[in-house]
């Protein structure tokens, strides 16, 4: 009798004869690695102070990749909306000018948070119309449960923006 029973678990979870099994479920396609657009990255360094930087969204780069280096705290970044004509000045990364004119500005609980490593996301629409000129703002933001305010006080992290295209 306990040698039957394999084979009556085998024949009760079988179909009945003349039964199809279900079909198998479909396969994921794997997405597409990203690929860069450009060469170089944009630098976009930030404190605990929001910094407002004008970058060129390279033409037909719909996704971008984020990496974030620092591990004591989380750096946030969201396009804004220039609220007056753009001035800005040059900084030491390429590509990257910082705005001094008047814009929307990030908070520690809008944008988009990115912890240390880095992460690819597909680009949201363009707060500056009819160019590919784009201000983004960012912040770093204590790491909860990791730093505090006054742990990344005097940090500077620079996350580096790659736009380019996947899946």
């Amino acid at each position: 009798m306990l040698r039957a029973l394999p084979l009556l678990a085998c024949l009760i979870a079988s179909p009945a004869l003349g039964q199809s099994s279900p079909p198998p479920a479909p396969m994921n396609p794997q997405p597409m690695p990203f690929v860069r657009a450009t060469r170089s990255s944009f630098t976009l360094a930030a404190t605990v102070t929001p910094t407002q930087y004008l970058i060129t969204q390279p033409v037909g780069a719909k996704t971008y990749r984020f990496f974030q280096p620092c591990v004591q705290a989380d750096q946030r970044i969201m396009s804004v909306a220039p609220l007056e004509p753009i001035v800005s000045v040059p900084t030491p990364y390429p590509g990257v000018r910082r705005v001094t004119s008047k814009t929307e500005v990030i908070d520690d609980a809008s944008g988009i948070i990115f912890g240390a490593g880095s992460e690819t996301l597909g680009s949201g629409s363009n707060p500056v119309p009819g160019t590919m000129d784009r201000v983004v703002s960012t912040m770093i933001v204590p790491k909860p449960g990791y730093s505090t305010a006054a742990d990344i006080a005097n940090l500077t992290c620079r996350g580096e923006l790659h736009y380019g295209n996947s899946n």
